[in-house]
């Protein structure tokens, strides 16, 4: 089904002091995956809220080229309403977008700015310039990605401001019923391998009624401290413990992978949390086949 996770860490300094930036990759096998995407690899980026890895993002960009992605996608709150306008964002992807493609979706920051007459003009600029450097902006859409004659199937919903509240915690499947995904982003189209840009994971049991097959989040900042051996703390809905913290999550046929995130959550805590890069290597149903024995 999968593989297992493979951990790797880029040195970086910040304010005379050391971190690591994480490289986790995960091979994760969908029985509706075409052939010509056997091997196609993702880089999955989450809440970078204004955060530089080097000058300009030069180490973020350095590290998520050595990968060699076929896609980048950044699943939300890549600018920092509060502290940042999305200049950091901009400096990454003008560079990357050269290089391999990027989509991208709106999280709770984005979403916050769109809501509000006086900070929806600076938004709206803000994406316009995200269009201009390249970046495709899956916002209530879907985008078909080819590959030697074969095609899969990127949604991008954007979550309502309510979908963060902490009472969406208490009933999350009542908050967001799959038939409320279908209205953001159409009915799932089951001929297509569908892969799903969330920013919250807390829907996931819904985005899996609803048809995906694969969904990648962020938003939890990895339970912002981790427990050796428990996993995250604290999620953004003010509970503890997170299910859907951080790594891998399935149900049924579907997939979940969870971003820790780049930047910092709002209390400014990383604790045995590192930022994270996601590199997810797909495979396709055949290549199982390949490796078992005759």
């Amino acid at each position: 089904m999968f593989g297992p996770a493979r951990h790797k860490g880029v040195l970086n300094r910040r304010h005379g002091g050391a971190f690591l930036l994480t490289v986790t990759s995960l091979e994760i096998r969908l029985s509706c995956l075409p052939a010509a995407f056997d091997g196609f690899r993702i880089i999955h980026l989450s809440d970078l809220h204004g955060r530089r890895f080097g000058k300009a993002n030069s180490l973020l960009l350095q590290a998520v080229l050595e990968q060699s992605p076929d896609l980048v996608v950044a699943t939300g709150d890549m600018l920092d309403r509060k502290h940042e306008g999305g200049a950091a964002f901009l400096e990454l992807v003008h560079p990357l977008a050269v290089h391999v493609p990027v989509y991208a979706i709106r999280g709770n920051h984005e979403q916050y700015m769109a809501d509000h007459m006086d900070e929806a003009p600076f938004l709206a600029q803000y994406e316009k310039e995200l269009r201009d450097a390249g970046v495709t902006l899956l916002d209530d859409r879907a985008a078909l990605f080819f590959r030697d004659g074969a095609h899969i199937l990127f949604y991008g919903i954007t979550l309502p401001r309510f979908c963060y509240k902490p009472q969406a915690a208490k009933a999350p499947y009542a908050c967001l019923p799959p038939d409320a995904v279908a209205r953001h982003v159409g009915l799932a189209d089951e001929s297509h391998c569908g892969i799903l840009l969330a920013h919250s994971p807390l829907f996931f049991h819904s985005y899996a009624d609803w048809g995906a097959d694969l969904v990648l989040s962020g938003h939890m900042h990895g339970g912002l401290i981790r427990v050796p051996g428990v996993g995250g703390l604290l999620s953004p809905y003010h509970h503890f413990f997170p299910r859907y913290d951080a790594g891998l999550h399935v149900l049924g046929d579907a997939k979940l992978v969870v971003s820790r995130g780049l930047g910092d959550s709002p209390l400014r805590v990383r604790i045995c949390n590192p930022p994270e890069i996601v590199v997810v290597t797909l495979r396709a149903e055949h290549a199982q086949a390949a490796d078992e024995p005759v």
